[in-house]
């Protein structure tokens, strides 16, 4: 099921947010860990996060930390565009990302 555009789990379980009599709609992926519903007795969505181990370099200039909305809506490029003019205020760049985001359609979590 989409909703706004954004692709949700469902299931026919009666539990979630209602969609309609037969169909329950859930959360994509930010409930997964603290909703027993959607993992027993069968999982629905996968708790386990993923994870990636990247070692810095002292070339790099910042790290940029979004969800995957932020990144449904705006290419890694853009993002860094919008990022590096304000590495010196972290407030105002992750305001930047958040509106662009949104201007460019994000219909997800933008954090």
């Amino acid at each position: 099921v989409e909703v706004g555009g954004v692709p949700r789990v469902t299931s026919s379980a009666g539990v979630g947010f209602g969609v309609s009599k037969s169909q329950s709609l859930y959360l994509a992926v930010s409930r997964a860990i603290g909703d027993r519903q959607l993992k027993a007795p069968a999982p629905v969505v996968v708790s386990e996060p993923d994870v990636r181990i990247l070692r810095l370099d002292p070339r790099d200039s910042c790290l940029v930390l979004v969800s995957d909305g932020v990144t449904d809506a705006l290419a890694d490029q853009a993002i860094l565009d919008l990022v590096k003019p304000l590495l010196d205020d972290p407030d105002r760049a992750a305001k930047a990302v958040v509106r662009d985001a949104f201007a460019k359609g994000a219909a997800d979590n933008v954090s």
